[in-house]
């Protein structure tokens, strides 16, 4: 069932009135409530014009907990709104402006309404002066006193104005409204993909287009229950059967994240000021781990959606990327193969559009400054070789997320690539192992699309500092003091080896030697080799890569050789990949679709410490050696 409650305000007894806020609610109603499949209920749906306090509490109440199993409810007020204390209350006719806490409604009070009726969705739209105050309230809704044990609920929240700023009117209505039932109309396009509008998305839309000026658009999203249903999407151009299985999908719906709902919602909300990619997979895989499996694919795609808006807007380009990549992970892990083929199209979609726009982001900014990949900070001797690593490897992403590489995307790519080398060439290191998966995934990529002039140059840059540094990687994770260490025995050229800050088999230097080997280094390489005699080199191939993106350890089994034991040259090497490790480790992925294997490629990349050899592929050139 969908409820929507449509509220306006003109006739205020002891504040300004208004002339718009009724024809706004109006508009709403009649672009929401009606009798085809999937609109708002006009049975249970209200409509308010002008109500007092008293009546609008009421109404709510009655609409909530006098219906069952609503799907979705949306609140829908216009009207006067104002900021006191850090809260938002919302203002009826009969409001006294020097009573507010006591005559007006706070937004809290009707969070807590809503939440106990325990809706799976719950929208609130709110056309007001001041209306992003309710950003005050989103720390209380991680509160377990606001949403009580309604672990499951899915909030989005859209408000027309910031915190100091007036909502402005015109005779046809708020110029918010007017924009936002233009889209629900169907007389302005968002997207065709999928079968309903997102809050966000609507709201992002009109914040694009700009029409509206002095007048800041806020949205935010915490969603639990799968795909945001707000609104039907006049330009969905996929069968009524999708639309039909989203919905009831989300009607069966009965997420209980117990005990672990705080912990799991805080990690969300923190997610803005950057992300620790293996810390979110635990704290996410610990709550999806107490759900039934076939109600975790809503979740994370829910999930998904919710933050995407949020995630693009962030002060680092690839935030978005990054979560996706272990929402990838989390998806391979822990859903039933056939419950999540649907949201991980989707996912990799997001994960695509969201990787063009954070390559372009940055190619841009390093367009115009030479510096744009360094911090200001000493601390950049160690992390800014482990950040070209990464950004090297979603470059990689990008182009494995796509069964066809556009042109644009592949200039896009190339350009980010050469002005990356041009301008930090000489910190492309050998320094840990939290690089390997990124070179690995950068290192395919080029030799897919034949571009040997930048994996050779890479490759090189990475084997002299190796070389140099007598096959000595760090481990993965390490901690400042270690760090410290790693840096200070690398300047000076210790042979001591410092307990725990090295790994040995090293999976960056596996990674090094190999692609010499496969890019046919031989000149290059073969005479220095003799230099790093005794390098023990490991190849891990899983028994089942489903659960390649979680964080307990793997079952499969190691393959370690040893430079002057098992291989002397890198043709030497060169064969046994091609003849042995590679067929091996192509047969164990054989089983994978293309999607779940790119879901184990991007959620390697997020935790760093396994590398995806399945994605190295024996070319038709390489049959003869």
């Amino acid at each position: 069932m969908r409820i929507l409650l449509a509220v306006g305000c003109d006739d205020y007894q002891r504040a300004a009135k208004l002339s718009g806020a009724v024809k706004d609610a109006r508009s709403v109603f009649s672009a929401l409530v009606g009798d085809q499949e999937h609109q708002y209920s006009p049975e249970q749906s209200r409509l308010l014009a002008s109500p007092t306090a008293e009546h609008l509490r009421t109404s709510l109440a009655e609409i909530l907990y006098n219906n069952t199993n609503i799907t979705v409810f949306t609140l829908y007020f216009a009207g006067h709104a104002v900021v006191f204390d850090e809260t938002l209350y919302i203002a009826p006719i009969d409001t006294l402006t020097d009573r507010i806490p006591a005559t007006a409604i706070g937004f809290p009070d009707i969070l807590r309404t809503t939440a106990g009726a325990r809706p799976k969705q719950a929208n609130f739209i709110i056309d007001a002066c001041n209306s992003a105050g309710l950003g005050f309230d989103i720390g209380s809704i991680l509160k377990r006193t606001i949403v009580g044990n309604s672990d499951t609920m899915g909030i989005s929240f859209v408000a027309s104005a910031a915190a100091e700023e007036t909502a402005k009117e015109t005779i046809e209505g708020g110029r918010f409204t007017i924009e936002f039932t233009r889209i629900l109309r169907g007389d302005a396009f968002v997207q065709q993909a999928r079968p309903f509008l997102s809050l966000a998305e609507i709201a992002q839309q009109i914040q694009a287009q700009g029409t509206i000026e002095n007048q800041t658009i806020s949205y935010w999203t915490l969603n639990l229950q799968g795909p945001n249903l707000f609104a039907k999407n006049p330009y969905f151009s996929g069968s009524a059967q999708t639309t039909d299985r989203i919905v009831a999908q989300v009607q069966r719906q009965t997420i209980g994240t117990g005990v672990h709902v705080a912990e799991f919602k805080s990690a969300l909300a923190k997610i803005l000021d950057g992300v620790d990619e293996r810390a979110l997979s635990r704290t996410l895989e610990s709550a999806f781990s107490k759900i039934e499996p076939e109600q975790r694919t809503p979740l994370i795609y829910g999930l998904a959606e919710g933050l995407a808006i949020e995630l693009s807007e962030a002060n680092d380009r690839f935030l978005e990327t990054r979560v996706y990549n272990v929402l990838c992970g989390q998806l391979l892990g822990l859903c039933p193969t056939n419950a999540r083929t649907l949201a991980i199209n989707e996912l990799i979609e997001w994960h695509t559009s969201a990787s063009r726009r954070a390559l372009a982001q940055l190619n841009d900014a390093m367009a115009t400054d030479r510096n744009a990949l360094m911090l200001d900070s000493l601390s950049d001797l160690y992390e800014l070789p482990i950040r070209l690593s990464d950004i090297l490897g979603q470059c990689a992403l990008f182009f494995f997320s796509q069964s066809k590489f556009s042109e644009s995307d592949s200039k896009l790519v190339s350009d980010v690539v050469q002005k990356i080398l041009a301008r930090y060439g000489n910190s492309i290191l050998a320094l840990t192992d939290d690089q390997a998966t990124g070179f690995l995934l950068f290192l395919e990529m080029c030799r897919r699309k034949g571009w040997s002039k930048y994996s050779e140059e890479v490759i090189g840059r990475l084997y002299h500092d190796m070389h140099e540094n007598f096959a000595k990687c760090g481990a993965y994770s390490l901690g400042v003091e270690q760090r410290l260490l790693l840096l200070t025995e690398r300047y000076q050229h210790s042979f001591s080896i410092t307990k725990d800050i090295y790994n040995f088999p090293s999976d960056l230097a596996t990674v090094i030697l190999s692609f010499c080997a496969l890019a046919k280094l031989d000149e290059a390489v073969d005479r220095s080799l003799i230099s790093i005699d005794h390098t023990s080199i490991n190849y891990f191939i899983p028994d089942n890569f489903d659960r390649f993106g979680l964080n307990e350890g793997l079952v499969g089994t190691n393959y370690t050789i040893t430079l002057g034991r098992d291989f002397w040259r890198c043709i030497d090497l060169r064969r046994i990949l091609l003849n042995d490790l590679l067929p091996r480790l192509n047969a164990s992925s054989s089983s994978l679709s293309w999607q779940d294997s790119f879901c184990s490629v991007a959620s390697a990349l997020a935790l760093r410490d396994r590398l995806p050899w399945h994605i190295v592929h024996k070319h038709a050139a390489e049959i003869s050696l």
